[in-house]
């Protein structure tokens, strides 16, 4: 028993002997570049694609649950081509009792004119004192303003049964299907998207600070599916503010059609010739990432010397480089292994001699 005392007042020491703390491993060791304009060239390429100049969204009128789709996303369909159909049921009841309401309206006006006829003829006889031939005369405009009612009614019900069927406005691609069969929508609810045939524009974007540049003598595109081919560009639309994240603007050109097919979505090149070299900031393609579709830099915090995620807009490539807008000169951003780092991680940059 004088035993046991003295080894119960060991054991919590030995227990924590058997867990040793963790050891805290040093922050992780990076490869870093200090963001600097470079100097380029009297040509400014910006990165874009192929779209249409009218892109519309389609929807029914009417509310209703869809009963047939008769097209498919990427189908090319002509103007007045049925797209869509909902349940008319309802709609049908509707016109019917829209015409026997106009029915019944058009009786009371041939029983009013009668009426009136008869009073008119009575009057100037004798018979019938003015005071009823002006109270018919009121009965019948009553019934002529209730038959225009319902003849009104019955157009307004015959033009609902036709939206019922969805029909495409112009001859173009479905670029977008946001309902099926069985589903209900709204009034109005986009239900396609609809990419016209016709004219065709390329859409880029532009870094604020190089919004005076859209003045430039003139614009050519050329497409990464037909090289050596070029395309005269005119300036058409600029957004009315920037992008409150990246600080760009979107600029559309309108294109003149060529010899050669614009497919929708298609990798295009803006070319700008300006009337002096550009500075751009040019930075490795190893330092980009995608998050959730968007383009992405880690920029590197020397105060808390950790990583915080910045979205970009890449504006051209230049070999093993691009032209970004989204940052600023003397930033210092990660150029490799950005694809194993999170936000916030605690990282050493690496002294250029190991780089």
């Amino acid at each position: 028993m004088r035993l046991a005392v003295p080894l119960l007042l060991w054991l919590p020491c030995l227990a924590a002997c058997s867990h040793p703390k963790p050891i805290a491993l040093p922050p992780q060791a990076v490869e870093t570049q200090i963001v600097a304009p470079q100097a380029s060239s009297d040509i400014l390429d910006l990165a874009g694609a192929i779209h249409a100049r009218v892109d519309t969204s389609l929807g029914f009128q009417v509310p209703g649950r869809i009963m047939a789709r008769s097209i498919n996303l990427g189908s090319h369909v002509d103007k007045g081509q049925i797209l869509a159909e909902i349940d008319s049921r309802d709609l049908n009841l509707a016109v019917e009792a829209a015409q026997a309401e106009m029915h019944a309206a058009q009786s009371d006006l041939e029983l009013a004119k009668t009426d009136f006829k008869r009073a008119e003829d009575l009057t100037g006889k004798g018979f019938v004192s003015t005071a009823e031939r002006d109270h018919r005369q009121v009965a019948l405009d009553a019934a002529q303003a209730h038959y225009e009612q319902a003849k009104s009614q019955l157009d307004l019900r015959n033009n609902q049964l036709n939206y019922a069927t969805l029909r495409a406005p112009a001859s173009g691609v479905v670029t977008q299907v946001n309902a099926d069969r069985g589903q209900v929508v709204a009034a109005g609810e986009p239900v396609f998207r609809l990419a016209e045939d016709g004219a065709r524009d390329v859409e880029v974007v532009l870094p604020e600070d190089k919004l005076p540049l859209i003045h430039a003598t003139h614009a050519t595109v050329s497409l990464w599916a037909t090289p050596g081919q070029v395309l005269p560009a005119t300036l058409r639309e600029v957004s009315a503010s920037a992008d409150p994240i990246t600080r760009t603007y979107t600029l559309r050109y309108a294109l003149q059609a060529g010899k050669f097919p614009l497919v929708l979505g298609q990798s295009a090149v803006l070319h700008l010739y300006l009337n002096h070299p550009l500075k751009q900031l040019l930075i490795p393609t190893t330092a980009l990432f995608e998050r959730s579709g968007l383009t992405m830099v880690w920029i590197y915090q020397p105060t808390s010397k950790s990583l915080q995620a910045r979205q970009i807009h890449v504006l051209g490539a230049q070999g093993n480089e691009v032209a970004v807008a989204g940052l600023k000169a003397g930033e210092t951003i990660i150029t490799a292994g950005v694809h194993v780092l999170v936000d916030g991680e605690s990282v050493m940059p690496l002294p250029a001699a190991y780089r």
